[in-house]
């Protein structure tokens, strides 16, 4: 796995967790806000380890649509960490 795609991965679990302690306190605005930065972080990864360039400022769609749902079969490995 490219280190670029596991960085943008430790910090979407890192999001994940936040998002679980917040859950925890009944802060569920900052629940939801979490894991939209999570998403948007592991969509970054996928096209990171695709295109081995993701860019920094982007919006989801149009990364989404870079990268292509047809390649989900491949990412399985990817979001597993394996």
């Amino acid at each position: 796995m490219n280190p670029e795609t596991a960085n943008w991965l430790e910090s979407a679990r890192y999001d994940l967790e936040t998002a679980e302690h917040m859950q925890k306190s009944g802060r569920y605005i900052y629940v939801v806000f979490m894991c939209h930065l999570a998403i948007e972080k592991t969509i970054k990864a996928l096209v990171c380890e695709e295109t081995q360039a993701a860019p920094r400022a982007f919006t989801t769609c149009r990364s989404w649509q870079r990268w292509q749902i047809s390649h989900s079969a491949q990412a399985m490995p990817i979001l597993s960490g394996s």
